[in-house]
C-alpha cells in the first residue's frame, strides 16, 4: 500500500498498447487499424495493407496509423526534414535515380544493397544517401524502412519522387 493518491500514467498506458499492437499478427493488425485509416481519407488501395504493416513497430496507437502512412498516398514534405537535407545532396539524389531506373530487379531489400554499393562508388558515407533519399520518398525523416518503401511506391513512383525532389 501507498499513502499516496493513485496516478495514471498516460506514458506507460501508451508504451503498453504498443507492445500490445507489436504482438498482433500483421493481418489482424491491418484489419484493426483499417478503418482508422479510411476514416481519415486514406484511399482503399491495393497496398493499404501492406502500407499499415510497414509502421506496426512504431506506432503506439492505432489512431496514429494513417499520419505515418499518408505519405505512400499523398506525398507531402515536412520542412524541417527538407531542411535537413543538404544541397550537395540533390546531384546525388538525381544520380541515384539514374541508378534505380536501370535496376534489372526491383526488391526493396536488394535495393539497400544497391544504395549501399552507390553511397561507395560516390565516396560518401550511406547515411548522406540514405537521409536524402528517405526525404525524398516519404517527405519526413523517420518512418518505415526503406525497403518497404521501394517495394510499395515501385519503380516508376520512386524514380519519379527522387527526381522531383527540391529544397525548395
Amino acid at each position: 500500500m501507498n499513502h499516496s493518491a493513485a496516478k495514471f500514467d498516460i506514458t506507460k498506458c501508451r508504451w503498453v498498447n504498443q507492445q500490445h499492437i507489436i504482438a498482433l499478427p500483421a493481418e489482424e493488425f491491418a484489419l484493426r487499424a483499417r478503418p482508422f485509416c479510411l476514416k481519415a481519407g486514406l484511399p482503399d488501395s491495393p497496398i493499404l495493407d501492406a502500407a499499415i504493416a510497414t509502421v506496426q513497430t512504431k506506432v503506439q496507437t492505432l489512431a496514429e496509423v494513417p499520419d505515418k502512412i499518408r505519405f505512400f498516398f499523398d506525398l507531402g514534405m515536412d520542412p524541417e526534414a527538407v531542411s535537413k537535407v543538404q544541397p550537395e545532396a540533390l546531384e546525388l539524389l538525381f544520380k541515384l535515380a539514374d541508378r534505380l531506373e536501370q535496376e534489372p530487379e526491383w526488391d526493396g531489400h536488394e535495393l539497400i544493397g544497391v544504395l549501399k554499393a552507390f553511397a561507395k562508388e560516390n565516396g560518401v558515407k550511406m547515411g548522406a544517401v540514405m537521409f536524402p533519399a528517405r526525404v525524398a520518398l516519404t517527405g519526413l525523416s523517420g518512418g518505415p524502412d526503406l525497403s518497404s518503401v521501394f517495394s510499395l511506391l515501385g519503380r516508376e513512383e520512386t524514380v519519379r519522387r527522387i527526381r522531383s525532389f527540391s529544397l525548395d
